[in-house]
């Protein structure tokens, strides 16, 4: 019981993992980009829409799920 537990709390303190899977073009230097993160119980997504700015992007967000 005692290494169930152990086992239970090291699992559930390993971070989140996340990545960018999908960006789009939408029109003049605007892009819309998806990002996933794997939990531990969960994978869950965002959806943003960015507009490229010279080297950077500004980004906002659009939907989460």
């Amino acid at each position: 019981m005692k290494a169930l537990l152990i086992l239970t709390t090291l699992l559930g303190s390993v971070g989140c993992a996340s990545a960018y899977t999908s960006i789009q073009p939408a029109g003049d230097n605007t892009f819309f980009v998806t990002k996933t993160e794997q939990g531990f119980f969960k994978v869950s997504g965002t959806l943003y829409s960015c507009k490229a700015n010279g080297k950077s992007m500004v980004c906002t967000e659009i939907d989460s799920r």
